[in-house]
């Protein structure tokens, strides 16, 4: 595809790279590195030393085997590319980034060079912080089943950190978005761990004193034993759908 328009004449090619919030380095045929931007000499120079490469401006002319483990198998990727290729590379357990590797073409449709792009340029530690919250979100899903209701699914034991992201990311949302109802659902969970009564105790507590009330839901018989819900200072039901009419009954709403 051809680009639009007419580039402007007080404008140079290097000028809008230089410009471009990216790491921009640029490559000849070979995979000898001839050019990087502003933003790319910043990272290189941090990025740099775990090659053993001091200087930034010893990449230039370096070929990019340097930076590979395998440098053949890069090759032969490189050598049929025709369209961008992106991936996501470990640098030397350091640092994870996205990289875009695009081919410039000719008018013969032959490579003269590479624009590599490296996105999203994080430590190891800020990426394994990073899927940590995500797995931590996944881990508490909440469900809003109406306005101001909500059920949070119990997934797997209800240990003590468990705990605390539930309560963590519960009170925050029922403040937010004033639930008045939080269905906690055990459903699929058979046993349950050590401590698991004492922790829906003080979590009730927690939900009453900014005015949600706590309904645990699906517990079977069996879990009923472990748990001694009988116990409890709050409404408990073996399926969602009687909590549900509880609270229905409760808001004196028929259906």
């Amino acid at each position: 595809m051809h680009s639009l328009g007419s580039f402007p004449s007080n404008m140079t090619s290097s000028q809008v790279l230089e410009s471009i919030g990216e790491n921009i380095i640029l490559a000849d045929e070979d995979y000898n590195v001839v050019w990087v931007n502003p933003k790319a000499i910043k990272l290189l120079t941090v990025v740099g030393p775990l090659f053993g490469i001091e200087n930034v401006e010893d990449m230039i002319g370096m070929n990019m085997d340097r930076f590979h483990r395998n440098p053949s198998h890069q090759r032969r990727i490189m050598k049929d590319l025709s369209s961008p290729l992106r991936s996501r590379i470990d640098t030397k357990g350091q640092f994870v980034t996205d990289i875009v590797i695009t081919p410039i073409l000719d008018t013969e449709k032959e490579v003269s060079g590479y624009v590599v792009m490296l996105m999203d340029v994080t430590t190891k530690a800020q990426e394994e912080d990073r899927m940590l919250r995500l797995v931590n979100e996944l881990s508490v899903p909440i469900i809003r089943i109406w306005e101001n209701a909500v059920v949070i699914p119990v997934l797997g034991k209800l240990d003590p950190d468990h705990f605390e992201l539930i309560v963590s990311k519960l009170l925050t949302y029922s403040v937010e978005h004033e639930i008045k109802y939080a269905f906690i659902s055990f459903a699929g969970v058979e046993k349950a761990g050590a401590g698991t009564s004492d922790s829906l105790i003080k979590l009730n507590e927690m939900l009453r004193l900014i005015g949600t009330q706590c309904i645990v839901v699906g517990i079977s018989a069996t879990l009923a034993l472990s748990l001694n819900a009988a116990s409890y200072p709050f409404p408990t039901f073996a399926k969602l759908q009687q909590g549900i009419k509880y609270v229905l009954k409760q808001d004196k709403i028929t259906l």
